[in-house]
């Protein structure tokens, strides 16, 4: 009879073991920004962070299984076969034959700074060649019809990252380098993904990039990866109620982009579209290597992965730049500027 009680309780104990390692498996369920790349109305038709739901493909993309994830969250069978719909549907999540992988890129602080280690000669690359062409960019630039009433330094941030990087250059990447569309998403065409934020101050991952806010007939936008810090959010208030109250005549301290100069600075961005684009294909195979070790070949296409680490890559450079003072930080850390359609 003792005998019989000691191999009860010796079970009772290997099963408690048990959960409670699975438990411990899980991460710690640190914040998670959703991220796109999307015109108009195309992006996802469903709250993507409601009662957890991110957590779904977060979590299966770092190996825990839908079983822990379902009784971490107590959902109900009912509750998760929903969830599972709805990322489905909307392209989050895809069924596989042996459960669901993710069918958007999720990205943790340490994958993207395994990134950077990664492709470090190509941001090395990128870097140099903007170095290099720094002049005649430079010259370029500051002969911008809304860009002349300012220096070089106070126009490098937007100029050497935004126009040449990033809103100037995505779509000539997608055209010339990935040529295909956007993935299709329960009828819509956006890139997605999730990115762990472990530090307040900075955008998540440290990606730089832009803040349009509509206001009265224009836009206030912003660029940089810290565009939400208090200092930042005052300044934001007060460029909004000196350009409402400016008269005629007067002199503004912030860059006004019209119609007709995005045309030039797009232009621009157009001069620099070889010189990367050239770099991009001849690092094509290092690229496409680095996916097809990655967990991400299991979850999305190489032009997703791809899209994704390229914000990567050129924050990358973008830090490079701002390192050996080709970029020189506004105070704010951000670069503001109006649209004025």
């Amino acid at each position: 009879m003792k005998k019989k009680i000691g191999w009860i309780l010796f079970l009772v104990l290997i099963c408690s073991c048990k959960k409670s390692n699975e438990t411990k498996a899980l991460p710690k369920l640190s914040n998670w920004e959703f991220k796109m790349v999307s015109r108009g109305d195309n992006r996802p038709d469903f709250d993507i962070k409601q009662d957890s739901i991110h957590f779904l493909p977060i979590l299966l993309h770092h190996g825990h299984t839908v079983e822990a994830i379902k009784e971490h969250f107590d959902w109900s069978e009912e509750e998760l076969n929903e969830k599972t719909e709805i990322l489905i549907t909307n392209g989050f999540l895809k069924k596989t034959a042996d459960g669901f992988v993710p069918g958007l890129m999720i990205i943790s602080e340490q994958e993207a700074k395994k990134v950077k280690e990664d492709l470090n000669p190509i941001a090395n690359e990128i870097s140099k060649t903007i170095i290099r062409l720094k002049d005649s960019l430079s010259i370029k630039a500051v002969s911008v019809s809304c860009f002349k009433r300012f220096t070089m330094d106070e126009l490098s941030l937007l100029v050497f990252s935004n126009v040449l990087l990033d809103n100037g250059q995505l779509n000539n990447i997608e055209r010339a380098y990935l040529k295909v569309e956007r993935p299709e998403r329960n009828n819509k065409r956006y890139y997605a993904s999730y990115q762990e934020k472990e530090n307040p101050s900075f955008e998540a991952l440290g990606i730089y990039g832009n803040h349009v806010q509509p206001d009265n007939g224009f836009m206030l936008c912003r660029y940089g990866n810290q565009r939400y810090t208090p200092e930042v959010l005052k300044m934001n208030a007060q460029i909004s109620d000196t350009y409402k109250s400016l008269k005629e005549g007067e002199e503004f301290n912030y860059p006004i982009v019209t119609q007709e100069c995005q045309a030039e600075i797009q232009e621009l961005a157009n001069y620099f579209k070889p010189y990367l684009i050239d770099i991009l294909v001849n690092n094509d195979l290092l690229l496409r290597k680095e996916y097809e070790r990655s967990t991400y070949s299991n979850e999305v296409s190489y032009e997703e992965y791809f899209m994704w680490v390229y914000h990567i890559l050129y924050s990358k450079v973008t830090d490079m730049l701002v390192d050996s003072g080709h970029i020189v930080l506004p105070k704010e850390k951000v670069s503001f500027y109006i649209f004025q359609p």
